[in-house]
């Protein structure tokens, strides 16, 4: 599994979850949290994604249905996991987000 943003050895670019090849059928049982689904960073309704060509990545299904369509600022700011918040903000800081924007998020999580 490889993403626009680099080989993502098989993880899911949110929480680091090891991901599973999932073929999602009408009839049979849910699809585990930990399958491999391609979430866009930015929503491809926001303007700074058509300014990305980094903007697909490798997620979990959890993740992925959690953060929806939220910028993932927002989506820093929320996000359930801790150290996965911590390794999204590198992540987007390698994407050329603001470190000081980046910063200024991570300040507004609950402690």
């Amino acid at each position: 599994m490889q993403s626009r943003t680099g080989e993502t050895r098989g993880r899911c670019f949110y929480c680091d979850t090891k991901l599973v090849e999932w073929k999602s059928r009408k009839r049979g049982p849910p699809c585990p949290p930990n399958a491999w689904t391609r979430d866009h960073v930015f929503p491809r309704e926001s303007k700074k994604h058509q300014m990305s060509a980094l903007n697909t990545v490798d997620a979990c299904s959890q993740c992925n249905s959690m953060k929806g369509h939220l910028d993932p600022l927002d989506w820093l700011v929320i996000m359930p996991d801790r150290a996965g918040a911590h390794r999204l903000k590198a992540r987007l800081y390698e994407m050329g987000m603001s470190i000081v924007t980046l910063d200024e998020h991570m300040a507004r999580r609950r402690k």
